[in-house]
C-alpha cells in the first residue's frame, strides 16, 4: 500500500478527500459535479429545508441537554455551548446543521460564540468556517465586526465563507465595506460580495453587476447573471446558456461538465425545471435527446429576450478545449487563489480553464520538463499526497513515459506548514516556474497589473507548499 508522510495511507487520505468534497467543506471552486440541485456554498451545506432539528442524530444533543435540568436559562446556555463544539469540532455533515441552529438561539449563543472565538484572526481559523454563519446571522455587531477582521486579513483562509455570511445578511451602512471586494484578487470572495447588491434590491447597481459578466471567472460571471435575471435583465440568461455546452478538461478534470451542473442548478430556479426541456448536465451536449433540449432552450431564451443584442465575450462561451500535455498544475489557494497551468507538448504555456490563454516558451522547454520527469518519477512507487485535507491544494498531473499519468497532491489545513512540498515535487515546479516568461501579466488571475504570472504563481505555490526551495 502507498504511503503518504505521517504513515496515513494514500487510500485513507484520498476517500477523506472524496468525503470533503462532497460536504462542501472547501471555499474552492467546485472540482467536479455534484448533483443539480446541489447549492454552491463555501462555508455550508444546510440549508433552511434540512435544520438541525430534523436529523435525529444531530437533534441528539438536545435530548442530552436533561430535561429535568431545573434552570431553563442554563439548560439553554449548555446547549448553545454544546453546538458551538458540535459547528466546530463534529463531523462534516452536523457542522453546518449546528450552525444554523446556533443562528436561531439568541443571547445563549452569543455568549457560547463569544467563548471561543478568540482575539485574533489566526484564533477564528482554528475554528473553521461553519461558525462564520452564526456571526454573521446573530444580534451581535462585535461578531460581525470580527468576520469583517477576518475578510480584510488576506491570510485567513476562510475569506470567501466570511464573505459570503456578511452579505447575505448585509446591513445598509456597509456597503462601502464590500464595494472593493468586488475587485478581490479570489473570484470565489467576488462572487460571494455580489449578494450584497441583491440586498440592496438598488437598481442603479446593475453596471456593477453587468461588468461582472466580464469577469474571467465562470463562478463570478455565473453569480452576476443570476442576480441580474432576478432584477429583470434576460438576456443575462444567454451567460448561463452557453456553460450548457461546454465540454472542456483540464487534464482528467471536467472543467466544463462541473460548469454545466452549475449553470443548470441556477436556470431551474430561474426559470423551473420544465423550462430546460429535458436537459441534463451529466449527459454530453451532443446526445441527440441533449442536443434537442439544448436547441428548444436556447430559442425559448431568444424569445424571452427579445431584441436585446448584449452577448457573452469570447471567453465566457462554450467550448470544447481539452487541455493536456507532459504537466498540469492545479493551485488552490483559499489564501492567494487559484491557477490552472499546463506545460504542452509544443512549448506552449497553458493559463486557465475553459477558454485558456496561451503564451509561446522558449525552445525546448516542453522537452526539458519531460525530460526532468522521466529523470526523477516512478508511475508505480512512493507516496502520491503529503499534508492533511483543507482548503489549500497543489495538484499535479504528470505524464510518466510507458504510464498512467500521475496524480499527486499536496494539501494543508489552516494552519501554516513549512516546507510540506516535497523535495521531488519542489524541483519539478522550480522547472515549471523557471520556464514561465518574466513578462506576462495576465488579467483577471488576481493580484495587480502590475503583477507577472511567474510572482502570482510563486506567491501562491508558497502560501500552499512553502518556499520555493
Amino acid at each position: 500500500m502507498v504511503r503518504s508522510k505521517g504513515g496515513r495511507s494514500a487510500r485513507a487520505i484520498g476517500a477523506a478527500l472524496v468525503l470533503a468534497l462532497i460536504a462542501s467543506c472547501s471555499d474552492s471552486e467546485p472540482v467536479a459535479p455534484a448533483a443539480p440541485d446541489v447549492r454552491d456554498a463555501p462555508a455550508s451545506n444546510a440549508t433552511a429545508e434540512s435544520p438541525v432539528a430534523e436529523s435525529p442524530d444531530a437533534a441528539a444533543p438536545v435530548a442530552d441537554a436533561s430535561a429535568d435540568a431545573a434552570d431553563p436559562i442554563a439548560e439553554e446556555r449548555a446547549l448553545a455551548e454544546r453546538m458551538v463544539s458540535i459547528a466546530c469540532e463534529g463531523t462534516l455533515a452536523k457542522r453546518p446543521q449546528a450552525a444554523q441552529r446556533l443562528s436561531a438561539m439568541g443571547e445563549a449563543a452569543v455568549l457560547a460564540v463569544r467563548q471561543v472565538v478568540g482575539t485574533t484572526t489566526h484564533d477564528l481559523a482554528r475554528l473553521g468556517p461553519d461558525l462564520l454563519r452564526p456571526m454573521a446571522e446573530l444580534d451581535a455587531p462585535d461578531l460581525r465586526e470580527r468576520l469583517w477582521e477576518a475578510v480584510t486579513d488576506a491570510d485567513y483562509p476562510y475569506r470567501p465563507a466570511a464573505t459570503k455570511w456578511l452579505a447575505e445578511t448585509a446591513r445598509d451602512d456597509e456597503w462601502a465595506r464590500f464595494e472593493p471586494l468586488l475587485a478581490d484578487p479570489l473570484s470565489s470572495v467576488r462572487a460571494a460580495a455580489l449578494s450584497s447588491i441583491a440586498t440592496r434590491d438598488d437598481r442603479s447597481l446593475v453596471p456593477m453587476l453587468e461588468a461582472a459578466l466580464e469577469d474571467r471567472s465562470d463562478v463570478v460571471r455565473r453569480a452576476a447573471a443570476d442576480l441580474l435575471v432576478q432584477w429583470d435583465r434576460a438576456y443575462a440568461l444567454r451567460w448561463l446558456f452557453e456553460d450548457l455546452s461546454r465540454t472542456d478538461r483540464f487534464f482528467d478534470l471536467e472543467t466544463g461538465e462541473s460548469a454545466r451542473y452549475e449553470s443548470a442548478r441556477v436556470l431551474r430556479r430561474l426559470l423551473d425545471d420544465r423550462a430546460l426541456f429535458g436537459y441534463q448536465p451529466g449527459v454530453d451536449p451532443n446526445d441527440p435527446a441533449n442536443h434537442a433540449a439544448l436547441t428548444a432552450l436556447g430559442a425559448a431564451i431568444e424569445a424571452r429576450v427579445g431584441a436585446d443584442e448584449r452577448r457573452p465575450p469570447a471567453f465566457a462561451r462554450s467550448t470544447d478545449v481539452v487541455v493536456d500535455g507532459v504537466l498540469g498544475l492545479e493551485i488552490r489557494s483559499c489564501r492567494r487563489g487559484e491557477y490552472f497551468v499546463a506545460i504542452a507538448d509544443d512549448d506552449r504555456l497553458v493559463v486557465g480553464t475553459g477558454r485558456p490563454t496561451e503564451y509561446a516558451l522558449e525552445p525546448g522547454a516542453s522537452a526539458r520538463i519531460a525530460d526532468l520527469v522521466a529523470a526523477r518519477f516512478d508511475a508505480t512507487e512512493g507516496p502520491t499526497m503529503w499534508g492533511e485535507l483543507g482548503c489549500d491544494i497543489e495538484c499535479y498531473r504528470v505524464r510518466v513515459p510507458g504510464g498512467p499519468n500521475l496524480v499527486l497532491r499536496v494539501m494543508k489545513g489552516p494552519e501554516e506548514v513549512d516546507d510540506l512540498r516535497p523535495d521531488l515535487l519542489d524541483e519539478l515546479v522550480r522547472a515549471l516556474v523557471a520556464e514561465v516568461p518574466t513578462d506576462v501579466r495576465p488579467s483577471g488571475l488576481g493580484g495587480s497589473d502590475d503583477d507577472t504570472l511567474r510572482a502570482l504563481l510563486s506567491t501562491a505555490l508558497e502560501s500552499v507548499g512553502g518556499d520555493l526551495r
